[in-house]
């Protein structure tokens, strides 16, 4: 399929030497790029430096209907997470706030900030006050980023549950459609969560494959986009990868 996309122009034909996404962004500021991939947050900040509309569009599937099994997965931790050291002289109290932090007081704090201050509680659910969304709209040296201001007012660094809709208030329609869009043919059934470690003996055998097959991997696949190898060599590349073990941590790969 990529082949095809490259045949008809619709990858760049300098796509192996460029690396996402800051490379592209001389491409999108005068319009010559028609589809990137960018961070969620840097949506409505694209569409008012390139002078028209960012929207999202679902990841492309090699049939109508098809599901992808990778890519899928939206955590509902987040990315700070806690651990209690064995040197610790209140481990009772230690566990009882972490455990705090996944309850529903204790997600409203983490991802709104205090109640009264950053967040009022309205018919039950956490609403943004103007300390928040008056700052967000503000722009350039009259105010602070909606990153920023989310960093500053609420405790997100204490990990607990993590509230994805949060943000939507900050930005765009179209902001508030992107996870939704990226995600609607995605079942993640293939994802390994980021908190999710190998053992120490499954760890050492993935660091004795992978820089193999990862080497072989960026060598052949760009080819097989650009045409510098046919594409019918594809089912031995696939051989090749399984002889290596690629199966041992990635079942089903590389596909059929």
């Amino acid at each position: 399929m990529m082949h095809a996309w490259y045949q008809a122009g619709y990858i760049g034909t300098d796509f192996v030497s460029k690396e996402m996404p800051d490379a592209y962004m001389e491409n999108q500021m005068s319009q010559q790029t028609g589809a990137l991939y960018f961070f969620r947050d840097a949506c409505d900040v694209l569409s008012d430096m390139a002078g028209g509309s960012v929207v999202p569009v679902s990841s492309p599937v090699k049939k109508e209907g098809d599901t992808l099994h990778i890519g899928g997965y939206r955590p509902s931790v987040g990315e700070y997470s806690n651990t209690i050291s064995t040197s610790c002289d209140a481990l009772e109290l230690a566990a009882r706030f972490i455990d705090y932090l996944y309850t529903d007081e204790g997600t409203v704090l983490t991802n709104y900030g205090v109640e009264g201050v950053s967040c009022e509680i309205i018919n039950g659910t956490p609403q943004f006050t103007d300390v928040i969304t008056k700052s967000a709209e503000a722009r350039g040296d009259e105010g602070f980023s909606s990153n920023v201001v989310l960093d500053v007012y609420t405790f997100r660094q204490l990990g607990g549950r993590f509230d994805t809709s949060r943000g939507n208030v900050l930005y765009s329609e179209v902001y508030s459609q992107l996870t939704d869009t990226w995600y609607a043919h995605k079942d993640d059934a293939w994802d390994i969560p980021d908190y999710v470690k190998l053992s120490e003996q499954d760890d050492t055998r993935f660091n004795s494959i992978w820089p193999d097959l990862q080497t072989l991997i960026l060598e052949n696949v760009s080819k097989f986009i650009n045409g510098d190898k046919p594409l019918s060599e594809i089912p031995s590349f696939q051989d090749q990868l399984r002889q290596m073990g690629i199966e041992e941590f990635y079942p089903g790969s590389p596909g059929p």
